[in-house]
C-alpha cells in the first residue's frame, strides 16, 4: 500500500467540442496545465464515437452509434492517465470499461478536473500485472 495526502487543490472546469477525442485532450490538459496529480471530479457528455476496454480483458466495446456519458472517473497527469468510463445507448443500455483513444465527443462533454499540488503521480509498468500502474510521491 501507499499513501500520500494532498491539501492543496485547485479546480479546472474543460468543455471538449463535437469531434473532440476525449482521452487525448484529457492527455493534452494535464499537458498544458502542468498536472501532475489530478483526478476527474465530475463529467457529462455524449460520445459518437466508442471505444472500452472490457474489465481483466484484451476485448472492447465499440459501437459508432452516440452514448451519453453517465459517469467519468479517473486519475490524470502529465505522465498518464487512467480512466473508466460507464456510457448508456438510446435504448439505455449501460455499459462501461477503460477509457481508450478514438472515443470522440458527439455534442459536448462537460469536464471538472481537480488538481493536487503536493503530490505527483507516475505509471510505471508492473511486470506482475502486466499494465503501467499508479506511483504516488509526496512533493
Amino acid at each position: 500500500m501507499t499513501t500520500a495526502s494532498g491539501t492543496n487543490c485547485s479546480f479546472h472546469f474543460l468543455k471538449l467540442s463535437s469531434g473532440d477525442d476525449l482521452r487525448q485532450c484529457l492527455k493534452e490538459f494535464c499537458k498544458s496545465h502542468d498536472i501532475h496529480a489530478g483526478s476527474i471530479f465530475s463529467g457529462v457528455g455524449s460520445l459518437k464515437t466508442i471505444k472500452l476496454r472490457k474489465a481483466n480483458s484484451d476485448s472492447f466495446y465499440e459501437s459508432p452509434e452516440p452514448h451519453e456519458i453517465l459517469t467519468i472517473s479517473g486519475l490524470v497527469s502529465v505522465h498518464g492517465v487512467h480512466i473508466h468510463l460507464s456510457i448508456a445507448d438510446k435504448n439505455a443500455q449501460v455499459y462501461g470499461g477503460h477509457l481508450s483513444e478514438g472515443n470522440l465527443i458527439f455534442t459536448t462533454a462537460e469536464l471538472v478536473i481537480t488538481r493536487f499540488s503536493n503530490v505527483e503521480f507516475h505509471r510505471e509498468f508492473d511486470p506482475s500485472t502486466g499494465f503501467k500502474e499508479l506511483k504516488i510521491t509526496q512533493k
